[in-house]
């Protein structure tokens, strides 16, 4: 399973049950190497807005580490991801998540509907 951040932050911040089931019962859990930056921003955010303590954030960011298996580099692909992104009007970031979803022929863990959407069309399960 490819897990995004916009999956993992519910999960470790509100531990969201439904996301909580799909982490535990995945086999693996594969994400690309934007995974470490994306969650620091992310976190980065909610300490800025007083959300969380830097003191959280380090924890969260230790917590969603743990939670992966393989770190995938992806700058291989970077034209096919390229390619695909501007095709389906999204970001380069997002585009990670499901040409390793893909590639991998594996299930995306995703709350953003945009990526979510297209996902579907390239018939990716979550």
């Amino acid at each position: 399973m490819v897990v995004d951040v916009s999956a993992i932050i519910p999960f470790l911040l509100y531990r969201d049950t439904e996301i909580e089931k799909a982490v535990r019962t995945a086999n693996r859990i594969i994400v690309p190497n934007l995974y470490i930056p994306e969650t620091g921003n992310t976190l980065l955010q909610y300490v800025k807005k007083d959300l969380i303590t830097i003191q959280e954030a380090y924890k969260y960011i230790d917590q969603s580490m743990e939670l992966v298996d393989h770190f995938i580099d992806l700058s291989d692909h970077s034209q096919n991801i390229l390619s695909i992104a501007y095709e389906n009007s999204l970001s380069f970031y997002d585009v990670q998540y499901l040409f390793l979803t893909i590639a991998n022929n594996g299930k995306l863990l995703s709350r953003d509907k945009s990526l979510n959407q297209i996902a579907r069309q390239f018939g990716v399960k979550y």
